[in-house]
């Protein structure tokens, strides 16, 4: 169950009065916007995401005005030297930064356009309707496997499930284990507990800037960073490579956190009977005690 997540913020469904509010949701109307008579754009939050927008808007709209507002301090988990070179890269473009100014309402704040960047809230719609236990943010429990703890039958992967933070770096280890917890119960296994750790953080400043920042195993930030064009071309490798990942992922689910299990499957057109294995198929394979079903798909690859 990958239900995703979107943004927390009342800005995210436009209403009447609020057409010049943005968020990531609302890219296109955004793009639009921007390309037409140019103004003042205020991009609200200073977490990763609103970081990166009013980066690359001031860089690609140089004729808009971009101002960033944010509560507190602008890249509140980066290490201060990630947070420095931050500073710096906005002010190349021309970005306004104001910091600690606490904005009650996107629609409140003086400006041509307004993107709200508010922090990611879980959808929870499809759990609360099914009855699945969640936490206070709406994420649904689950257990090692990603099973939920009130409905075993059913797996929860990326933003859905409570425990990991929500990221794109979250959703490829657990959308690959939560596909092994069922194959693995599907064909009698048992499914292990997921274990993955984050290696770094990359954050977008525009085409030829960037940075990387390299994570402890406890997710917290150390003080070294990769900037500059490096960072950047590691950035969009890191954008550029995500369907590649996700085939990768499906071939070596190992690699990809730890998943329970990946079958490669193909028809076995002959009835099978009892006790037959994979091995009826003609094929080779590390674990023939799989039974084969008859007359259907049958799994040719366990690999755990």
């Amino acid at each position: 169950m990958p239900t995703g997540s979107g943004s927390s913020s009342s800005a995210a469904v436009p209403r009447a009065g609020g057409a010049r509010v943005y968020t990531a949701g609302t890219a296109a109307r955004l793009a639009a916007a921007l390309s037409s008579r140019p103004g003042q754009l205020t991009v609200v939050g200073g977490g990763l995401t609103g970081t990166e927008m009013a980066a690359e808007i001031a860089e690609a709209h140089p004729a808009w005005r971009v101002r960033l507002v944010t509560a507190g301090q602008i890249g509140p988990d980066l290490s201060p030297r990630g947070r420095e070179h931050v500073r710096a890269a906005l002010g190349r473009p021309g970005v306004r930064i104001e910091e600690g100014r606490t904005v009650e309402s996107p629609d409140a704040v003086d400006a041509d356009a307004v993107v709200s960047t508010a922090a990611m809230a879980p959808t929870t719609e499809l759990a609360e309707k099914a009855g699945l236990e969640t936490d206070a943010t709406g994420r649904i429990r689950v257990d090692t496997a990603l099973r939920s703890v009130s409905h075993p039958e059913v797996v929860a992967a990326g933003d859905a499930c409570a425990g990991p933070r929500m990221a794109c770096a979250t959703a490829f280890p657990t959308g690959s284990h939560a596909a092994g917890t069922l194959l693995r119960e599907a064909y009698g296994g048992r499914p292990e507990p997921l274990r993955f750790r984050y290696w770094i953080t990359c954050v977008s400043l525009g085409r030829g800037d960037g940075l990387i920042r390299i994570l402890r195993r406890d997710d917290a930030p150390r003080d070294v960073v990769l900037t500059g064009r490096a960072a950047a071309r590691v950035q969009e490798q890191a954008v550029r490579s995500t369907v590649r990942f996700l085939r990768f992922g499906a071939r070596h689910p190992a690699v990809v956190g730890r998943s329970g299990a990946v079958l490669r499957r193909r028809w076995c057109p002959e009835p099978s009977p009892p006790g037959a294995t994979r091995a009826r198929c003609g094929e080779s394979h590390r674990d023939d005690s799989v039974p084969v079903r008859a007359g259907g798909w049958t799994p040719l690859a366990l690999q755990g």
